[in-house]
């Protein structure tokens, strides 16, 4: 069901898109340094006349139908049966992760997408290398790099891959001349992009990471040095202390493995395992299984660094390499399909499985937050006076404002995400607020405007016993002292 409220992300790559309509591409980029989804919703709306935000929809709707029909056709490539790629189907519908993200406006699904097309890609051109597989890679791992950065990780190692799948006399060479077209055409962006415009290449968000991340990589020992101090003081006795370093680091990979799993999910990685004891071997392409194998622990290895530098990561950061690990439970529940031991314990248990997960997908409580959404069209029907929107709901922020498209030097993109310095600060009588409360926070927040001196105008309540109450201040902003 289409979530009526957008995500917190999804306001920022509205609001560049808008930047870059109005103002072009550098604005756009001084807005958020990876612009390219945007600017491929700019270009959407402009094409269709469609509002920005649903041409985000369609945007991220594509991608899911790329990206599904990606992955059921690389369960054909890797050798799976037609069931298999049934199950595959069914699989990449109807996980609950991807589902939570259908109606977002989130860079991830052009990326998820355009990763499969470039695996397959890969795996075609390790059992018969030739130009239109090389040519296919070359442009979908750009297409992906074009989403999410994380996709350079990906484009840097993945075609060493190739040296485990030629035959002996022919790895190297097979390999090189497979990286030749991308290596080509990196180049004359690059030479392009410094000849023209130099600062513009600094600007982007990959040439900022990886300038950062250099930079905290060199400091690594120092800061887990330093959380190894915190953790020795806080929850270790004695001779323990001197074992602060590998708690620090079991904490890192402690995060990552339960995103991981999450991602996963209980009831497959339950099917992995089972796999697993079994003893059975998977019928897989072996090209294929190689370069799945290598495009996992590129990933595993890039999301663990994540984790430890910039210590957290997400369910949805780690579905970049659970996806592909996905590609094996097809195969895994067709060899329990074919099981002659407990046939029908076992075939109800998958029949359960993908019941479950279709269901959680079909059934969700999305539905409930549309109070939020009649809020923010209330907020934007009714100006109050032009006086500024301050709210801690980045839905509520963006399509409450009273200046949307063409007024851009009015609003700036602080004001979708307000600091808690902001939030917490006293009511001000040429402000107008709009703030949501979960069930748990309504009376707390209810006290707090009343004891702020803050006047309710408007509330808005949901199933979920949610709240959005909307109210201006009464004081005047205090002046600076001479």
């Amino acid at each position: 069901m289409f979530d009526p409220v957008i995500n917190r992300d999804g306001p920022l790559y509205l609001f560049t898109a808008e930047t870059y309509l109005e103002q072009g591409f550098t604005a756009a980029l001084n807005i958020y340094p990876w612009p390219f989804f945007s600017i491929l919703i700019a270009g959407t709306s402009q094409l269709t006349g469609l509002p920005l935000h649903i041409a985000s929809h369609i945007i991220v709707s594509l991608c899911f139908f790329i990206g599904s029909y990606a992955f059921v056709r690389l369960v054909g490539v890797l050798g799976g049966s037609k069931k298999a790629q049934c199950f595959a189907l069914i699989i990449i519908l109807f996980h609950p992760l991807l589902a939570d993200y259908r109606s977002s406006s989130v860079r991830d699904p052009g990326m998820w997408a355009f990763m499969l097309l470039s695996l397959q890609a890969l795996i075609r051109y390790s059992q018969q290398p030739a130009l239109k597989y090389q040519l296919g890679w070359t442009v979908f791992i750009t297409m992906a790099l074009l989403f999410r950065v994380e996709a350079f990780a990906i484009a840097l190692l993945a075609p060493l891959s190739l040296l485990a799948t030629s035959s002996q006399g022919q790895r190297l060479r097979n390999m090189l001349r497979f990286v030749s077209l991308p290596l080509t055409v990196l180049l004359v962006i690059s030479g392009a992009l410094l000849l023209l415009s130099p600062d513009t290449l600094s600007g982007f968000k990959l040439s900022q990471d990886l300038v950062r991340y250099a930079d905290i990589l060199s400091h690594l020992s120092d800061t887990v040095a330093d959380k190894s101090v915190i953790v020795a003081d806080q929850l270790l006795l004695k001779t323990a202390k001197g074992d602060a370093n590998y708690a620090v680091v079991a904490v890192f990979f402690a995060i990552f493995a339960v995103n991981v799993i999450r991602a996963i999910t209980p009831l497959y990685l339950l099917a992995f395992i089972l796999h697993w004891l079994s003893g059975q071997r998977l019928r897989i392409a072996q090209n294929g299984n190689i370069i799945i194998a290598t495009h996992i622990a590129i990933l595993a290895v890039y999301l663990f660094l994540f984790t430890t530098l910039r210590q957290f990561t997400l369910e949805r950061y780690s579905f970049q390499m659970v996806l592909i690990l996905l590609l094996y439970l097809p195969f895994v529940l067709e060899t329990f399909w074919q099981w002659h031991t407990y046939r029908r314990v076992i075939r109800v248990f998958i029949v359960l499985i993908l019941s479950a997960y279709t269901l959680d997908t079909v059934i969700n409580s999305d539905y409930k937050k549309a109070y939020i959404d009649d809020a923010a069209q209330w907020l934007h029907d009714n100006p109050e006076g032009g006086n500024r929107l301050l709210s801690n709901h980045t839905h509520l922020a963006y399509f409450g404002r009273q200046d949307m498209p063409g007024q851009a030097g009015r609003y700036h993109i602080y004001d979708l995400y307000p600091s808690e310095k902001q939030l917490t600060a006293p009511w001000r009588i040429n402000r107008r607020y709009a703030y949501h409360s979960k069930k748990a926070g309504v009376a707390a927040l209810r006290a707090r405007i009343n004891e702020g001196g803050g006047h309710i105008i408007k509330e808005f309540s949901g199933p979920d016993r949610g709240r959005v109450f909307i109210f201006t201040g009464t004081k005047s902003k205090p002046r600076r002292p001479r």
